[in-house]
This record gives C-alpha cells, sequence and structure tokens, in this order.
C-alpha cells in the first residue's frame, strides 16, 4: 500500500471530526462535557499529519506497515459517518429501552429540581419535572402548575388515544448509556406522528392512567419544531 495513504486517513478522520464539532452533530453522539477532547483529538490527528514527513522516510518493517485490510477497517466508519445523514436517538431507540418517569440518578440528587431551576433563572427542561416527580410522588402537587416543554412524541401502546408521551433522552457520557425520559400528555385534539419534535404548553393535573395516578400534562398548544441542536438533556 503507498505510504501517502497513511497521513490522508489520518487527515481524513481529522476533518471528519472537525466537521461534527462546526456543526453541532457532535451532540448526537457525546455529552457536552466531552466536546473538548474530541477537539484534542482533531488537534492530534493534525500534527501526526504534519509530521509524518519526517518519519516516513525511516526503513520500512512489516509489523509497521498498514495493510488494505486495516485501511478499510479504519476509514469504514468515516465512509459511514460521511454517507448516512446523522438523526439523534428517537422512537426507533425505545424498542430496547423503557421509558422512565424517574431516572435512577433522581435518587442521587437531593435538592428539589424545581426549585433549583428557578434559581438559576433557567427555564424547566423535560429532565427537571421528571426529577420533580420522583421527589414529590403525590401527583396532587403539581396540579394547576405550568409547563413549556419540548422533546419528541412517543405513543407507546397501551395509552388512551388522545394521550402520548413527550420523551427525551439524558445522556450521562454518551449514546450508548442514554437514558429515555418522558412525561404524559393529553392533547385530545391534536393529530402529531411518532418522532416528531413538538413544543407543548400547558398545565398539569392528576389524573388515572390505568391503575395508578399520574401527573398529565393538559396540552393548550402543540407546535411541531424543528429537532434542537443538543437533542439530548444532561445531568448536572
Amino acid at each position: 500500500m503507498p505510504k501517502s495513504l497513511k497521513p490522508l486517513l489520518l487527515l481524513g478522520m481529522a476533518l471528519f471530526l472537525y466537521n461534527r464539532l462546526v456543526n453541532g452533530i457532535i451532540f448526537f453522539y457525546i455529552n457536552r462535557r466531552f466536546v473538548w477532547l474530541t477537539w484534542l483529538a482533531v488537534g492530534a490527528l493534525l500534527l501526526v499529519t504534519l509530521s509524518y514527513h519526517r518519519t516516513h522516510k525511516l526503513p520500512s518493517n512489516h509489523a509497521h506497515r498498514l495493510t488494505w485490510r486495516a485501511a478499510a477497517l479504519i476509514s469504514l466508519p468515516v465512509l459511514v459517518g460521511w454517507l448516512i445523514p446523522p438523526q439523534p436517538l428517537g422512537t426507533a431507540a425505545l424498542s430496547s429501552r423503557e421509558v422512565n418517569a424517574v431516572p435512577q440518578a433522581a435518587l442521587t440528587l437531593s435538592a428539589p429540581a424545581i426549585r433549583q431551576a428557578t434559581e438559576q433563572q433557567r427555564a424547566l427542561t423535560l429532565l427537571d419535572w421528571v426529577l420533580a416527580f420522583g421527589e414529590h410522588p403525590d401527583p396532587a402537587a403539581f396540579a394547576g402548575q405550568s409547563a413549556d416543554l419540548i422533546g419528541f412524541v412517543y405513543r407507546r401502546e397501551g395509552l388512551p388515544p388522545d394521550t402520548w408521551l413527550l420523551s427525551r433522552f439524558v445522556v450521562t457520557c454518551c449514546v450508548a448509556d442514554a437514558t429515555a425520559i418522558g412525561i404524559l400528555v393529553r392533547a385530545p385534539d391534536v393529530e402529531v406522528a411518532n418522532d416528531t419534535w413538538v413544543q407543548v404548553q400547558g398545565h398539569f393535573a392528576a389524573e388515572n392512567v390505568g391503575d395508578e395516578q399520574l401527573p398529565v400534562l393538559a396540552a393548550a398548544t402543540v407546535i411541531p419544531i424543528e429537532p434542537p441542536t443538543q437533542p439530548y438533556l444532561y445531568y448536572r
């Protein structure tokens, strides 16, 4: 194999990661806390590529020779990444996951989520409400409270036709450990398909769903939106 292919492969990997960074697509894969590591990887790949001309004249050794098979294995993920449009996790990923009303991480959080968000002067997210439900298991405690949330529609089997889950994925490290969370939404006069990203405004009510009483967001408005730049939520 031509030795010039090695730096080209390294450069291709660097450009691929750089593209994902500047387009924000990197957030489809990892927690935002680790983005700096991706920038570090881009820099390292570029440095190795630029320094390659100093080392390629060294005596060749079969143990260090890049084979066509190895080159194909290295380039395959990059080619797949370029050719297949990236998408954040959606309802297709829920077939192997359970949508949690109270994620496991809620058990380790002591401060009430809503009060904490208010003190930080930021808008409440789907995760804030789900954590709050875990801290206060009585659905009646949230009756009448207003919410303005975004997420994607998940129509779970067994729910009434006018009720669906407003869902998001919560990421700790990367999409491999993503946890699905959701809030029940009742919207009698709205037709929205699975995987549609929507903004929902309404008020919570304590309603009987099956054999349980749960907080349900009675929707006043449901507006389809584009997926957010950061489709996942993160534990703070």
